[in-house]
């Protein structure tokens, strides 16, 4: 292309003008002639230069569009290394980020021997890697398959990154895993990939192993604000003294309890605004880690709160500080953390969630003998120090709409082990005949009466809390309703303190009969399928709502754990 002269064009000797114009050309030509795109030339598919081609312009506007990194950023996309480092150095790229999948997407056989030998200084694939300021290594099937992770490690221990801040890599089984000095490395994070049909996958099983000692190296010779590890497992070394490090951030995504544990011996606890964020699969019979406390920084003598969320066949246990009790939001078991790590529910997928002031851990008490001595154990370690407790369904969406799970008969087991609990709070009114077995510690109970409820009055199970004296004091929170009249009544009339704070609801619509019927079946229709899971009438109430999906979640789950 020939040189073209901004001002001749605009008629303008503003530089100010002619730059603007210059960078308001490129930047609305570049969504549309993106560098490394296919175009037709001669019958064949070749690369283009896209956009780049506007850096031919004169002296003065060729230096502007250089000047300018975020024009540069989409470079990495283009099919020859050779060009792109060209490129890169051209406009002296630095600090942008560069993924392995894009540099590999158009890669020829050439490039892709490159790869399978030890890194040169002078080669075309470490002048590109040595600009950037962010490197992920790719979880494409070609970067699995020509394990791209390991060339950068093995780049990265050959060759100075002083630009390099971030880095991401997807590590097989296969993948040396060997230390590093990245001085200016803010991001370190290891993800544990595998090989499946379509394309590899963040392993959870069959994770690759990594030492403790190798993390600390790498942690000590950089600036880490994040330490991220998932799907891999960490061996701590024996005979090592650990080095400790100071990383302010930290999430982990480990099957092993152990590995987790490992990670701990050279993280410092001297940061007080260190965050965890920790995803791991404990057995069901094994008891709580004592790192819990640490990664929540819930201190030894600090007076608890504990979420109840339970179903027939599980229960979820969140502990929290007391006085993080009254802000707690619903659902507890994933309070401040992403809900997709949770639901939906997959095989192998994580019992115990620790973060910031949360400890949430999955039970299976009606597993056998073991399985509820964990369950008991457990409460038991921490029980004294309980001061409230608040017991919620636990729900699952389904097709946009919240499904009430089977009633939790674990309830009764909770409250006779919480011997110094003070107040419980009802959420769930089909437990609210648990209240029978609360301790006489406890001062107040608050349920609290739903909208969405359907059928008889909840509050009629708390006939025999009341007829045993239990309860010293209950507050009817929630809503208004005209299935609760009488029992409140009868409450009054026996002398019962009953503080009523509940509001009135949104008023109903005239309905006849048949739609009250109508209505009635639907709410029915809605709780027996996740109830009767077993039953043969499910197949027959499933056969008439074809529109429902995922019967495996409504199914509580119980394939899952």
């Amino acid at each position: 292309m020939a040189a073209v002269t901004f001002g001749a064009l605009f008629n303008t000797d503003s530089l100010d003008l002619q730059r603007a114009a210059v960078l308001a050309l490129v930047s609305g030509l570049q969504r549309y002639m993106p560098a490394g795109g296919s175009t037709l030339v001669d019958g064949v598919i070749r690369p283009s230069l896209g956009w780049v081609v506007l850096s031919q312009l004169d002296r003065v506007s060729r230096a502007w569009i250089v000047d300018e990194p975020d024009l540069w950023r989409n470079i990495f996309t283009f099919g020859s290394w050779d060009a792109v480092a060209c490129f890169a150095h051209r406009a002296d790229f630095a600090g942008g980020a560069v993924d392995m999948d894009n540099l590999l997407r158009n890669a020829t056989s050439d490039d892709l021997q490159v790869i399978g030998r030890p890194p040169a200084s002078n080669s075309c694939i470490l002048q590109i890697l040595k600009r950037c300021g962010t490197v992920y290594s790719g979880i494409s099937s070609i970067a699995f398959r020509h394990n791209a992770a390991a060339f950068i490690i093995k780049a990265l221990r050959v060759d100075v990154f002083s630009q390099l801040h971030t880095l991401r890599l997807y590590v097989s089984s296969t993948t040396p895993l060997l230390h590093f000095d990245l001085p200016s490395l803010r991001t370190l994070e290891f993800y544990g990939v595998r090989d499946a049909p379509d394309k590899p996958i963040v392993a959870w099983r069959a994770a690759p192993c990594v030492s403790a000692s190798v993390l600390a190296h790498i942690a000590a010779g950089a600036s880490l604000e994040l330490l991220g590890l998932e799907g891999v497992d960490v061996c701590a070394d024996a005979q090592e003294e650990p080095v400790l490090v100071r990383v302010p951030e930290v999430f982990l995504l480990i099957k092993k309890p152990s590995s987790v544990a490992a990670v701990l011996t050279f993280l410092s606890d001297g940061i007080p605004d260190t965050t965890y964020c920790v995803f791991c699969r404990p057995s069901f019979t094994d008891p709580l880690p004592d790192w819990v406390w640490r990664c929540a920084s819930i201190n030894p003598n600090e007076r608890l709160a504990v979420m109840f969320e339970g179903s027939r066949t599980m229960a979820w246990i969140t502990i929290m500080p007391l006085e993080d009790w009254a802000n707690a939001r619903a659902p507890y078991l994933s309070e401040g953390v992403v809900p997709d790590r949770i639901y939906p529910p997959k095989q192998n997928q994580p019992t115990l969630i620790v973060r910031g002031r949360r400890i949430s851990r999955l039970y299976r008490p009606d597993n056998g003998v073991q399985y509820s001595d964990a369950f008991t154990l457990d409460i038991k370690s921490y029980a004294g120090r309980v001061r409230a407790c608040t017991v919620r369904e636990l729900r699952i969406s389904v097709d946009s709409r919240d499904v009430w799970l089977r009633t939790s008969k674990f309830c009764d087991e909770l409250f006779l082990l919480l011997d110094g609990m003070e107040n419980v709070v009802i959420e769930d009114e089909r437990v609210a005949g648990s209240l029978a077995f609360v301790p006489h510690s406890c001062k107040q109970a608050d349920i609290i009466c739903r909208e969405e409820w359907y059928g008889a009055s909840g509050l009629l199970h708390l006939r025999v809390a009341v007829h045993l004296r239990r309860l010293n004091h209950v507050c009817l929170r929630g809503v208004e309703r005209e299935c609760d009249r009488r029992v409140v009544e009868e409450w009054r009339r026996k002398g019962l303190a009953v503080a009523d704070q509940r509001v009135r609801g949104q008023p109903f619509f005239q309905r006849t009969q048949a739609e009250a019927e109508l209505e009635e079946a639907k709410n029915i229709l809605r709780y027996f399928e996740v109830r009767f899971k077993s039953h043969v009438m499910i197949v027959f109430f499933i056969s008439l709502v074809s529109q429902l999906k995922d019967i495996a979640i409504r199914e509580e789950m119980s394939m899952t754990y």
